[in-house]
């Protein structure tokens, strides 16, 4: 009888084994169906929250003269909105159908949004990190689309002082919706609902897209530090080299060197755009007095973050200041020099320069120059400190002042200095080790002598400066 059992018990065995691996697939697969439920309904639910509000608001667009705000203090929030920016809509086609002037200063006009619209919206905030959504009106006057805010760059954002005002960027995407007009304005709010007091609205920009243009980052000009006479140096070397456009931020500089930037701005080189320091402390500076607090790394940043965007629809873009020139080794357009670069790396967002700093507290080289750029041709030998770059905007997140945030798989490698050098002009601070070692005499400008002397002097007559004396 026993070895009867026996005999039966692997059979017996097999099908309780059956039955278990039966219950545990069916335990499996309606787990499984569970889990594509609950995960369908909580993209269902994020896709709802994340959805834009479309709502009919009664507001007038032209209330009030938007071109005298700098800074717009967003409502319920310690928040100061700078600008917004479509990053991805082609302003173009209907520019030139209309036989437009193409320029950064462009806003909503009655076309419709035919694709999906990034606008990254540059703010100082010290709200620290509120969810914030965009009220977006619309050019009809009567239609605004509450979209949900998403984080596109911080700077320092682990930072515990609260009184810091941050410099940050966030992005809100407006759908395609072909039945409706561009978005023209925009204000930000955090517990409070979207509304139709255009008070604390910002114009919306939408930069033109240009084909091989290379554009220049100038930063901040600030506090009537620069000198005129060497500015107007910097922009004939500018146009020599191939430029195409430069952004400075305007941040109370006096009459004689605003005289010298109008210039440039009516022969269509030059935008302007006005700066500002907004909230508190009131009455700082981005002077060196004011360099070591804490706030003023933020002041000075965010007009970089900003100029990345503004000038986004430009193939190229350099950044560097008004003391900086990018100078080929051989006489050539930076932008064949920066081709040539590309060809050779295809998957460069940018390149670094190594620099040469030529002192302009020690005693001039060229004695017989009327100009600084070519005068001093005595610098320190080549270095990687505070180095600048040009990038390829499609394929960079943002930048700093001296740093490339590249997207992925793209490389940032540093130019041959046989190829290509950064000339930094300035005096020699108290203290800087840089500008104590050996020395070496670099007359790569002494190619553009001729040719920049006749130039300096006729914009220094046309913007009513004394002739050029040595």
């Amino acid at each position: 009888m026993a070895t009867g059992l026996l005999r039966h018990l692997p059979r017996a065995a097999t099908g309780l084994a059956r039955k278990l691996t039966s219950r545990r697939r069916a335990f499996l697969t309606w787990g499984a169906v569970l889990l594509v439920v609950l995960a369908l309904y909580f993209t269902l639910t994020h896709q709802k929250n994340q959805a834009p509000k479309v709502l009919k608001l009664s507001f007038s667009l032209s209330a009030r003269d938007r071109s005298t705000d700098v800074f717009v203090r967003a409502r319920g929030a310690e928040v100061y909105v700078y600008s917004a920016i479509a990053t991805n809509y082609d302003f173009n086609s209907g520019l030139k159908r209309q036989g437009q002037r193409m320029s950064h200063q462009h806003k909503a006009t009655d076309a419709p949004l035919t694709e999906p619209t990034d606008i990254v919206i540059t703010i100082l905030d010290k709200s620290r990190r509120e969810p914030f959504r965009c009220c977006v009106a619309l050019a009809d006057g009567q239609t605004v689309m509450e979209i949900p805010a998403r984080d596109f760059y911080s700077l320092n954002p682990e930072t515990t002082d609260r009184d810091i005002y941050m410099a940050r960027q966030i992005v809100c995407s407006v759908p395609a919706a072909t039945s409706r007009p561009l978005p023209s304005y925009l204000t930000l709010v955090t517990h409070s609902s979207c509304h139709g007091d255009v008070s604390d609205y910002t114009p919306i920009l939408y930069p033109p897209r240009v084909h091989n243009e290379l554009a220049v980052c100038a930063k901040i000009a600030h506090s009537g530090g620069l000198d005129p006479g060497r500015v107007i140096e910097w922009f004939e070397m500018q146009r020599l080299l191939g430029v195409d456009k430069v952004v400075i931020y305007d941040l109370g500089n006096p009459e004689v060197l605003m005289k010298v930037f109008r210039h440039y701005q009516e022969i269509g080189m030059l935008d302007i755009v006005p700066y500002d320091l907004p909230g508190s402390p009131k009455h700082r500076k981005l002077t060196e007095d004011f360099k070591f607090t804490p706030q003023f790394l933020h002041d000075e940043t965010l007009a970089v973050l900003e100029c990345r965007v503004r000038l986004g629809g430009y193939e190229m873009i350099l950044s560097h200041d008004l003391d900086e020139l990018v100078v080929p080794r051989e006489r050539a357009s930076l932008k064949d020099v920066f081709k040539k670069a590309r060809q050779q790396s295809p998957l460069a967002a940018g390149f670094y320069f190594l620099t040469e700093f030529f002192i302009t507290s020690w005693a001039p080289t060229n004695r017989d120059s009327t100009l600084t750029f070519t005068r001093y041709q005595r610098c320190t030998a080549v270095h990687r400190e505070c180095t600048k770059f040009v990038v390829f905007p499609q394929r960079v997140h943002t930048f700093l002042t001296h740093t490339i945030l590249q997207k992925s798989f793209y490389t940032t490698p540093y130019l041959s200095p046989r190829d290509l050098i950064l000339h930094h002009y300035r005096k020699c601070p108290s203290g800087w080790r840089t500008c104590r070692p050996d020395t070496v005499v670099d007359n790569t400008m002494s190619q553009y002598t001729r040719d920049l002397e006749l130039r300096v002097s006729k914009v220094r007559k046309l913007t009513g400066m004394t002739p050029l004396q040595v």
